[in-house]
């Protein structure tokens, strides 16, 4: 979904390796693994506003026929935008040697405007943890309410969302490593497509027949001649928004490159070894010195050797990370449709700004997809409030030792449930980060550093954007 999972994926230092001097095993990850964990980065909350988007299109009299004609194109066309932006990261990291974001911005534009992304990076993890404490406080009311047969108004939602909060998301973000989460958090595309499965079986069955067709058709097609017909600018901007905070997940390319590039092969396989124990023997820690050795001087030799693209070991590495890229975000593109498209058809005008609402508590296909994305978004939240609360500790200037203490990982969870039991609209939520920060890390930025970063003609399969259909439509997006 968002920025989070960068500091739980894969860290083998990007293009590490030279093979005039080491021998090289392979990528540290399959192409498969990186998919797979790319899908669980995209889909997270921000699917679950893409029906409320679809019929926020109708407001300005659109129907709901011209709302979903409308709603999936452009969906499609900004996951591949989405898509574009996140490749050219990836081809800019690998010419600038870059293993990071920000390393890649700074490297390109200087140094003066590299707190832009760091600022973005503070408002998306805010943002997306407020959202998923939201989601925590939505589905644990619902689901409360479905295990005691009581209505969802007479269970406390802020009871709810601080009860957890106290005694889960606070512990969760006080673990010193928040490795396990980033293996438990792969529940998060399952449930999402649970969720999936679960809306699209209560369309086809007609559950919420409630919700009339035919009455919706008549009242979307006089509200189109009272208001001019078609969806209005406004509509459709605040649409694109939700659909570029549901794709976003760009502060992660450097990860995903970099578990697709080569790595040298005693270094994978100690990866694969286990850990030795307490106290190794004279002959371990003699063997120990001498590979360090070793690398010390495969790390001068690759100094002094011509840069990695130059000998060309970049090209497979690129076009594994183009494979990986569009598998994922097609498969994201489908599930988003698949959910945006059967959330509207089944309530129409009157889908939640968090589409599960709108399903009943006691539905036992709905439990079983609140289930699903309540423990996602518990896995993902304290992966959320880790980089907020580092981030804004970093930029207030306080040592760095002070974002672990107790009391401020306690003051930065009850911050961000404090906002969230306000009962902010999770579309709006949604919106503001898709809109401001992701608009930044999603479109202009990947553009104006490929600018700088290859400026000459095509390089590797990624022509000089500006020249191709999809890198005019992006310049056009960018600036308008």
């Amino acid at each position: 979904m968002v920025v989070a999972d960068a500091i739980t994926l894969l860290r083998s230092p990007l293009l590490k390796s030279s093979s005039a001097v080491v021998a090289v095993a392979g990528p540290s990850a399959s192409e498969s693994q990186c998919t797979v964990a790319l899908i669980k980065n995209i889909v997270g909350t921000g699917v679950l506003t893409l029906p409320a988007g679809v019929a926020r299109l109708t407001d300005s009299g659109a129907t709901p026929a011209e709302a979903i004609a409308l709603a999936v194109p452009l969906l499609l066309l900004f996951g591949a935008l989405n898509a574009w932006g996140f490749l050219l990261i990836g081809r800019v990291c690998v010419e600038t040697e870059q293993p990071s974001y920000v390393g890649a911005w700074t490297s390109t534009l200087g140094s003066r405007l590299a707190a832009l992304p760091a600022v973005a990076s503070l408002l998306l993890c805010s943002t997306a943890a407020i959202a998923c404490a939201t989601v925590i406080a939505d589905t644990g009311t619902d689901l409360l309410a479905a295990l005691f047969a009581l209505p969802a108004a007479d269970v406390s939602r802020a009871a709810v969302l601080f009860g957890c909060a106290a005694s889960v998301l606070t512990p969760l973000c006080l673990l010193p490593s928040l490795a396990p989460l980033g293996t438990a958090s792969y529940f998060g595309v399952a449930g999402v497509l649970v969720t999936a499965l679960c809306m699209i079986a209560r369309l086809a069955d007609g559950t919420y027949d409630a919700t009339d067709a035919a009455a919706l058709a008549d009242a979307g097609a006089a509200a189109a001649e009272a208001a001019g017909g078609g969806a209005g600018g406004g509509a459709i901007a605040y649409f694109v928004s939700l659909v570029s905070n549901a794709f976003l997940a760009h502060y992660n390319a450097p990860s995903v490159l970099t578990a697709l590039a080569p790595q040298p092969a005693g270094e994978a396989a100690r990866a694969g070894a286990p850990e030795e124990e307490a106290a190794p023997s004279w002959l371990a820690v003699r063997l120990r010195r001498a590979a360090e050795i070793n690398e010390e001087f495969a790390e001068y030799a690759r100094r002094l050797s011509p840069p990695l693209l130059r000998q060309g070991e970049s090209g497979g590495q690129l076009a594994a990370y183009r494979r990986v890229v569009l598998s994922a975000f097609g498969l994201s593109a489908v599930l988003f449709v698949a959910i945006g498209a059967a959330g509207y058809l089944t309530f129409g005008a009157a889908s939640d700004a968090n589409i599960l609402n709108s399903y009943a508590s006691a539905d036992p296909l709905a439990v079983v997809a609140r289930l699903g994305v309540g423990a996602a978004v518990l896995c993902e939240f304290p992966l959320l409030e880790r980089p907020f609360r580092t981030t804004l500790v970093e930029m207030l200037k306080l040592p760095p030792a002070a974002a672990a203490r107790p009391a401020v990982v306690c003051s930065s969870v009850a911050a961000l449930c404090g906002v969230a039991a306000l009962g902010i609209d999770l579309d709006t939520i949604s919106a503001l980060g898709g809109a401001t920060g992701g608009s930044l890390l999603i479109y202009v930025a990947p553009a104006l550093m490929a600018l700088r970063s290859f400026p000459r003609g095509e390089t590797d399969g990624i022509p000089k954007i500006g020249q191709t259909p999809a890198g005019a439509v992006l310049y056009v997006f960018e600036f308008v």
